[in-house]
Formats: C-alpha cells, sequence, structure tokens
C-alpha cells in the first residue's frame, strides 16, 4: 500500500518551491512576531510564521516581491534578493478599541541568542543535521537499525527533550526518544528552544531540541548504497487561498549487515536489517485574518534486526515498533499578542522477540501519551509582554514486563519580559507541575538579556528542572523501585554572540554552563549474583561546559561555514570520577558550497575519550573518534522542473568506531540518490 502511494504522488503535478528561503519577523520593539502570513502576489503560495515568527518559504525566485502581513499590524514587502535569511519589521496599526503601546527606537538588528540548524544537501543521513549543535552527544546501537539517540552537556539521553511539529517524542516508558523511528524527509530544520524547563517540563533538564519539517515541494526521491541500502518517497504540496496540504510517504531498507574488526580478527555484524514504512500528512487553514488552525498526523512502522552487543550477540532477535503522532493546533491572533490550543498525542507499539533457548524473551509494550496546552501571549503593558501556559498530559503504559500503568500530569507557567531599560530585559518565569496527587514539582527561571551593544547580544540564565522517573524505572520486573524521588537539576549559562553584519547567519558566539543535578536514578545491583539490579536516588552531578563557535554565510563565493568545539567537565560526586559517555571534548566543522547547479557539502565530527562503565583497578574506555561525511548534488533541468542527482558519503575516512560500547558502526558507506522537483513556474 505505501509503494503504490509513493507511485501516486510521483505521477500527482501540483504547485511547489524552487530555492527555499528562511526569515524571522518582528515587531518594532524588536520583539518575535508570531504567526505573520508570507504571501506571493497571487495570494496562492503563502506559509505562515511560527510563534518565534520564524518562516521557511518554497515558493520565490530572486526579484519576487513577497507580502508580509499579520493582524494588527501595517503590511510590509519583501523583494527577494541571493540572500538566505531575511529578517522583517512590522509596524502596529493604531485601532480604536485597543490601545497598544510601542516605546523605544526602532532597532536596525534582529537577532537571536539561540542557532537553527539545517540540513545542507540530502535527508538520507540527519546525524549530519545533530552534529552542527554544539555540545551534543549522538548515541547509536550501530547502523539503521540500531536506536538512536542524543544528550547534550555531558548528560543522559533522558534530560534533553525532543519534538517534532511541538509533538513531544518521548517515552513515559523510558524516558527517552529514539529518533531511528522519525524519517530522515521530516528532519529538516532544528531549533534549540529556551528556557526549557518552564515550557515543557520533566526531562527538560539539558535543553528541547525542536525539529520542523521544511518540505513544502512536490517532489519524488530514490536512493540506493552500502550494505543494501534503498530508499523512496514521495511529496505532495499544494496551496490553495485559504489552505495548504502537503502528503508525503516513503518506504526504506537497510540489509545491515557488516564486517568489523575484533582484536584484530575480521568478524561480522549480522542480524542487523531495517526497514521503515512512513505515511504522513500536514495541512494549514487560514480560517480567517485573526485565526488558522494546522493538524499534523505521522505514522512509521519499523521492522528490525536485534544484532545484541558484540560480547552478547543475538543473532535471532526482532524488534518491530508503530510510531503515531498526533498534533490539532488553533490559534487566535490579537493586535497584543495571541492565544494558542494544541491537542497531540503519541502512541508507540513496540513487540520484542528472542526465542534463544537459554534465555527466551517476549515482551510487548503499547505506550501513549495524550497533551493539552493551552498558551496566551499578550503585551500587558508598556512592552511588558507576558506568556501563560496550561498543559494536561495523559500518559499511559501497557506493557509484559511493566503492567498497566498511567501518570497524569497538569502543570501551570507564567514567563514576563520586562524591558527596564534601553535593550536590556529581565525576563522571570515560574511553573508548578503535579503529577497524579502526590509528586508536586516547582520550576524557577531568570533570564538577563542585553543588546545594546553593536550587533551583539548577551544572555544570562539561571534557572531549575526536575525529571520524573520513567515507568521502566518505577515498576520494571524485576527489580522496579516505586519509591523513586524526581531529579533535581540546578544550573546557569551565559551566553554571547557576535552578528559580523546584519546577516543573520553570520556569526560567533560563546557559552558557559554550569549544572548541578541530585537524586540522580540509577541502575546498581541488589544481589550477590549481579542478576537483579534495582534504580536508586543515589548520585549527584556536576557539568561544566565550555563552547565557542562560528556560523558563516558567505554569500558572494558563495560558502556557509560552521565550526564549534566544546570542553566539559563532567564528575559523579559520590564517586569522584567523570560521568559516563560524557566525553572532555566535542568539535564540529562543516564547510558546503552552492551554485546554481552544483552543491557540495563536507562536515567532521569529533568526539572525545569517554567512559563506558567503571570498574577496578582502571575503568572501561572508549577511544575518541572522527566521523566524516561529504555529500555532492548536481541540479539540472528536466521537462520545466528541477533534476537532483546526489551523492552522499558517510564516514569517508572508513575507521571504525563505536558510540556505545560493544556496538561498532559501519565502515565507509556510500549513497547514490535521485530528487525530481515539479516546478510552479
Amino acid at each position: 500500500m505505501f509503494k503504490q502511494g509513493i507511485l501516486i504522488l510521483l505521477f500527482a503535478a501540483f504547485a511547489m518551491a524552487d530555492a527555499p528561503i528562511t526569515g524571522q519577523v518582528f515587531s518594532a520593539n524588536g520583539n518575535p512576531l508570531a504567526y505573520a502570513v508570507i504571501a506571493d502576489s497571487t495570494g496562492q503560495n503563502w506559509v505562515i510564521a511560527d510563534e518565534n515568527g520564524q518562516f521557511n518559504y518554497h515558493y520565490a525566485d530572486t526579484g519576487d516581491v513577497l507580502s508580509v502581513s499579520r493582524y494588527g499590524y501595517q503590511s510590509d514587502n519583501l523583494v527577494i534578493s541571493n540572500k538566505s535569511f531575511y529578517t522583517i519589521v512590522l509596524q502596529p496599526q493604531p485601532i480604536a478599541q485597543e490601545d497598544v503601546t510601542v516605546s523605544g527606537e526602532k532597532q536596525n538588528f534582529h537577532g537571536q541568542i539561540t542557532n537553527t540548524y539545517r540540513a545542507n544537501i540530502g535527508n538520507d543521513n540527519p546525524q549530519n543535521v545533530f552534529q552542527q549543535i554544539p555540545g551534543i552527544t549522538i548515541r547509536s546501537y550501530g547502523g539503521k537499525a540500531g536506536i538512536l539517540s542524543l544528550s547534550t552537556n555531558g548528560s543522559p539521553a533522558v534530560n534533553t527533550k525532543i519534538l517534532l511539529d511541538d509533538i513531544d517524542l518521548t517515552s513515559v516508558q523510558n524516558g527517552g526518544t529514539d529518533l531511528s523511528q522519525i524519517p530522515e524527509t521530516f528532519i529538516g530544520q532544528i531549533t534549540v528552544a529556551n528556557s526549557p524547563g518552564i515550557f515543557y517540563g520533566s526531562g527538560a533538564v539539558d535543553g528541547v531540541l525542536r525539529i520542523s519539517p521544511q518540505n513544502q515541494q512536490t517532489c519524488f526521491s530514490a536512493s540506493s548504497g552500502s550494505f543494501g541500502f534503498g530508499s523512496i518517497s514521495g511529496n505532495i504540496n499544494k496551496n490553495w487561498s485559504k489552505w495548504s496540504a502537503n502528503l508525503s510517504a516513503g518506504y526504506l531498507k537497510d540489509d545491515g549487515d557488516f564486517k568489523h574488526s575484533i582484536e584484530d580478527s575480521n568478524a561480522t555484524r549480522s542480524n542487523n536489517d531495517f526497514e521503515r514504512k512512513f505515511v504522513a500528512l500536514r495541512t494549514t487553514g487560514r480560517l480567517s485574518e485573526k485565526s488558522n488552525l494546522s493538524a499534523t498526523l505521522l505514522e512509521s512502522q519499523q521492522k528490525r534486526g536485534v544484532a545484541g552487543s558484540i560480547d552478547w550477540a543475538s543473532p535471532e532477535a526482532r524488534r518491530d515498533d508503530n510510531l503515531q503522532l498526533g498534533a490539532l493546533t488553533f490559534n487566535q491572533l490579537h493586535t497584543s499578542g495571541y492565544s494558542k490550543v494544541q491537542l497531540s498525542y503519541r502512541r508507540s507499539l513496540e513487540n520484542y522477540d528472542d526465542p534463544n533457548p537459554w534465555w527466551p524473551i517476549k515482551s510487548e509494550h503499547d505506550v501513549r501519551g495524550t497533551a493539552l496546552k493551552i498558551q496566551h501571549h499578550r503585551n500587558i503593558w508598556n512592552n511588558i509582554t507576558g506568556t501563560f501556559l496550561y498543559e494536561g498530559k495523559l500518559e499511559k503504559l501497557e506493557s509484559t514486563d511493566v503492567g498497566d500503568r498511567e501518570r497524569k500530569t497538569n502543570s501551570v507557567a507564567s514567563i514576563i519580559t520586562i524591558p527596564v531599560l534601553d535593550n536590556f530585559n529581565i525576563i522571570p518565569a515560574l511553573r508548578f507541575d503535579r503529577a497524579g496527587s502526590e509528586q508536586f514539582q516547582p520550576t524557577v527561571d531568570l533570564r538577563l538579556t542585553y543588546n545594546k551593544l553593536k550587533r551583539s547580544e548577551f544572555e544570562y540564565h539561571y534557572g531549575t528542572g526536575f525529571r520524573y522517573p520513567a515507568f521502566n524505572d518505577l515498576y520494571w520486573q524485576p527489580g522496579g523501585n516505586p519509591d523513586l524521588d524526581p531529579e533535581k537539576s540546578w544550573y546557569q549559562t551565559i551566553k554571547y554572540k557576535l552578528y559580523l553584519d546584519d546577516h543573520y547567519l553570520n556569526n560567533i558566539y560563546f557559552n558557559i554552563g554550569d549544572r548541578y543535578t541530585d537524586d540522580l536514578i540509577q541502575w546498581v545491583p541488589i544481589d550477590e549474583s549481579f542478576f537483579v539490579w534495582q534504580p536508586k536516588n543515589i548520585a549527584s552531578s556536576r557539568r561544566t561546559n565550555f563552547t565557542v563557535g562560528s556560523q558563516m554565510n558567505l554569500e558572494n563565493l558563495p560558502l556557509q561555514i560552521a565550526l564549534h568545539a566544546t570542553y566539559q567537565k563532567t564528575k559523579d560526586i559520590d564517586l569522584d570520577k567523570q560521568l559516563l559517555y560524557a566525553p572532555a571534548v566535542i568539535g564540529y566543522a562543516g564547510i558546503s558550497y552552492h551554485s546554481p547547479v552544483f552543491q557540495i557539502s563536507l562536515n567532521a565530527h569529533y568526539t572525545g575519550e569517554r567512559i563506558s562503565s567503571y570498574g577496578y583497578p582502571d575503568d572501561e574506555l572508549l577511544p575518541s573518534y572522527i566521523q566524516t561525511n561529504a555529500t555532492f548534488q548536481y541540479l539540472l533541468s528536466l521537462f520545466g522542473n528541477q533534476l537532483s542527482l546526489m551523492l552522499d558519503v558517510n564516514n569517508v575516512l572508513d575507521k571504525q568506531f563505536e558510540s556505545i560500547d560493544g556496538y561498532p558502526e559501519p565502515g565507509r558507506t556510500i549513497r547514490l540518490g535521485l530528487k525530481y522537483i515539479l516546478s510552479s513556474k
């Protein structure tokens, strides 16, 4: 059914975009302006900016004039040049029935302290996008079949929350996110959220990564490569004057077996195959000048072999999982802000079967989560703005190993932005979470921002965070501990960004962070046989990070360059040792060249030496490694449309490495692909 659906997509002819541009809309006082409409002269091709004013537009060529409009503000025109990022400032409209005060000088410069990261070329390897994020550590169990997770600032992966189209991907069963379930075509842009603990609660201690699909094209793509890899996908995008719809589907398979060396001898990583089918629908409606409605639906089905570790192979183990996501969002615009209501849904059906006669395992898990979020943002008085949030969650689990469990959480939060001096803001925030009738968690947050210096921004951030125990921690049989307390964290960060010109992407930044966490949940053996382990609140940690980085967009060459390096000192306070899987040094260097017909991208990501397990007298260490990637793309015209030919090479230097001890990654991987894009011109 999936393959037939893709063929239908290929032969459908709808409007699409040739060259994407990005930008951000601001009000005259320098605040991001939510939900502005960017449209061409016909009114048929349009997009709506998000709540931070950011947008991606695929319907313009050089010389086109776009209209930027938003209820309560004067419309403005945007002339498309060779820039890839645009800043638009809208002036308020005087409306008699509502008195809105705007003070201060109009700023010529509008930036933001947090970077946004985008895919360069191709979509077969989303790790290339994640590696651009400073301080990121990617953990994979080897190849496409391996579960893929992210951690930041030397923390466990459960402290980094990941969202797709504002849908929380966190599994209440294990507290993590398996990114191998997300189709690569959906990972087009990643934004690091500000004040993560206030807006996202449990599990957001080390940050929130918001993934936004960028595909607004009608296109068909296919690729094939090493280790039996093959994929095919299609996307239909259609815009009407008031509605837009985007339908996509795809199929991917990877035989996955590869050779690796163990103590100077070769071995084969077998039972490592992977298969994915997905279908997705995204639609947006402009109900009126003051309101809009959007919906997202995704179903992603995976079948995979579970190779196990080198020392504990599982040649017959299989895992099937089916991820279902949905969200319905309504936005009502006001002259002084907006109101947002979102209902989201996540369900993951997971089956694991290992018929090993020595220790057979068969487990099934049905993980569900429903959330209602109500958010109101407005200008309160004299440029003082406030955002108020209510969130209700119901999370359920039906499991052969954990039983039938559920957790109800209610949360309220408020964040106030107070401009006390010219370009100096004080931003206090407070959040309260209650899980069930007993667990009550307050979260406090304070940000100080200053951008008076020419083309630069400074931010000091202090906050607290927490993480509720996952259901596996509480109820796994045997070993679960229902008396666990939430993990509690305190952190402070200093960020400085210097913009080299008025271009948003040309900057140098410095980040310093210090984080302390108490009541860390760790699994420890509870009997001498070491066969039964139990989680306990027994540890505390401290993590100090220093990051320096730069983004450069040299339009005249044209080149895009990104660099960053992070030094982090982590410590398990009780053991007086470096935290597990926390490298002291992380680095990244990437460069891409774009011409009208040829594009090339080269990047390398360095992960330093890490402790994989504590031992006596010596700890087990994983060696450092550099992961290198290269992508080449050639563009040509075919029947008035665009044909893209791609060559993608991962692990260019063919180095053997492991991001998780005992799970080797594949050697050099070469993939060839094509993408045919229908044009609206």
